[in-house]
């Protein structure tokens, strides 16, 4: 399954005709496609608002595709899902995001002038070879458990 999020905002995705023609076999989950959670062939819509969290989908997709932001740069990071990520270069965040992203997820930058016309799904087959990292080993979760409980 590929998980396609821009991030909380409602997206035009003009390119889900090619997913369903040239990708039938792939199951994509479209965060913010649609105001109804709705299927079409090998695509489901999903509202911005939908009940469905976020960090669960990431987590269960092979492959997610979406905006390189805060939020699913944390939520790629700790699932150690495969990334492809398109980049604002007009925001002050960029830059230190990407360079997390380059270190510490397996993913690859595409081009953002690439997303709506759909050319970044020539490079689909490239990044659905992307093999999953193994989570994080959780020491930062023990460390933090520990000084909590040691503060009680």
């Amino acid at each position: 399954m590929v998980f396609i999020s821009m991030g909380g905002t409602r997206t035009g995705f003009p390119f889900t005709e090619q997913l369903k023609r040239r990708f039938s076999r792939i199951h994509f989950v479209i965060s913010g496609a649609s105001n109804t959670v709705h299927k079409d062939q090998n695509v489901t819509f999903l509202p911005v608002d939908s009940s469905l969290h976020h960090p669960d989908l990431v987590r269960a997709a092979d492959l997610v595709i979406g905006k390189a932001g805060y939020s699913t740069i944390a939520e790629v990071h700790a699932s150690g899902t495969p990334f492809g990520y398109f980049m604002r270069e007009d925001y002050p965040e960029t830059a230190p995001l990407v360079a997390f992203a380059e270190k510490k997820i397996t993913g690859k930058p595409l081009a953002a002038p690439h997303f709506a016309n759909g050319l970044w799904l020539d490079e689909l087959p490239e990044l659905m070879a992307l093999k999953r990292q193994a989570e994080p080993d959780g020491a930062a979760a023990v460390q933090c458990a520990e000084l909590i409980l040691a503060n009680f």
